[in-house]
């Protein structure tokens, strides 16, 4: 049975205001009678109930993230720098993985409205299938920082967001490689619904029309699964895009562990990189930084993008303000063939 409050009481010979007061470092206790009470309590095994602090408090010191894909190293990262800003504010954090499985991201954005968490940190895939629950979170005055995603299917909405403009980025890299004498892009894109797809290839439509660079229907490349090997998705896109369309002298992935595959299929088919294909991916983390060929990579400054989305959270869950949506845009950088540490 778990000790109580009321055991430590009887136990010390203390009330039980003193020893609640006590437990809590109240002011009005001397250090003495503190010290004295907790030692009681260590040698009877007291443990503090968490959902009884959180009850007093009002809150739980706790946030969520949500994120796509754990093993992924951009995210893992952006954990890292979030739960550093966390700890400072005496924050604990929880991690929710949905394994790009869109039933697993809303069931973790559902489990916002228990009470569990102060607020949540999501790395929503789409509003089309999630802006009704960012629409209850907003109203139930639970703060929810969505991170990277599009607004066109929540214009109404209200929620808090923040991301990354790697448009000059990107374009930097583009207009580097036509300088080279590169023509020919395509871009892996996760199998997404129909008004997710056109609206990703209009937006890449528009970064290569301003590079200089032709664009057609085959720009897109639609991966055949959203299997969790995601270097076994990079390497048969691969295999698939250069034995088919050898014209393809540059292919923009996802992340890494793509780019990974990649480099194997272009190995398989006899083409060198970066001499004959250039490799751009969305990242730059450990995979990147430390890869025998050069890729080119977008540093999405993933400390400054945890430390702003913390402080957001921070913000509503302590001053509980509910004035109009707070947002942020950062600004990527383009590295350019990495120098390595």
């Amino acid at each position: 049975m778990a000790v109580t409050i009321m055991d430590i009481a009887k136990a010390s010979g203390k009330s039980y205001p003193t020893v609640s007061r006590a437990m809590n470092d109240h002011p009005k206790i001397s250090e003495k009678t503190k010290r004295e009470i907790r030692a009681v309590a260590a040698k009877l095994g007291y443990r503090p109930s968490f959902a009884g602090t959180a009850l007093k408090k009002g809150r739980t010191s706790t946030f969520s993230i949500i994120v796509p894909d754990l093993a992924d190293p951009y995210y893992a990262k952006f954990i890292s720098f979030f739960k550093h800003a966390a700890q400072e504010k005496e924050f604990d954090v929880v991690v929710y993985d949905y394994e790009r499985r869109p039933d697993l991201e809303r069931k973790y954005l559902e489990r916002m409205m228990s009470g569990c968490c102060d607020g949540a940190a999501a790395f929503i895939t789409s509003f089309l299938h999630t802006h009704d629950l960012v629409e209850e979170l907003w109203n139930a005055r639970i703060p929810l920082a969505a991170i990277g995603t599009p607004h066109e299917f929540a214009e109404n909405a209200k929620y808090d967001w923040g991301s990354i403009d790697t448009d000059s980025s990107v374009l930097k890299i583009l207009r580097h490689l036509k300088r080279q004498g590169r023509r020919r892009l395509v871009c892996l894109q996760e199998p997404q619904p129909e008004e997710i797809r056109c609206l990703l290839s209009k937006y890449l439509e528009g970064l290569l029309n301003r590079a200089g660079l032709p664009f057609s229907s085959d720009s897109c490349f639609i991966l055949h699964s959203r299997g969790q090997n995601q270097a076994e998705e990079g390497f048969n896109a691969g295999l698939s895009l250069l034995k088919n369309n050898p014209e393809v002298d540059m292919i923009w992935a996802r992340n890494g562990f793509q780019a990974y595959g990649l480099l194997l299929a272009a190995h398989r088919c006899g083409r060198k990189v970066p001499e004959d294909l250039a490799v751009i991916i969305n990242d730059n983390t450990w995979i990147s930084r430390y890869s025998i060929t050069p890729l080119y990579c977008l540093d999405q400054h993933l400390d400054e993008l945890a430390g702003r989305t913390f402080e957001v959270l921070y913000g509503r869950a302590t001053s509980r303000e509910w004035e109009e949506p707070r947002r942020f845009l950062i600004a990527a950088d383009a590295v350019i063939f990495n120098e390595h540490p």
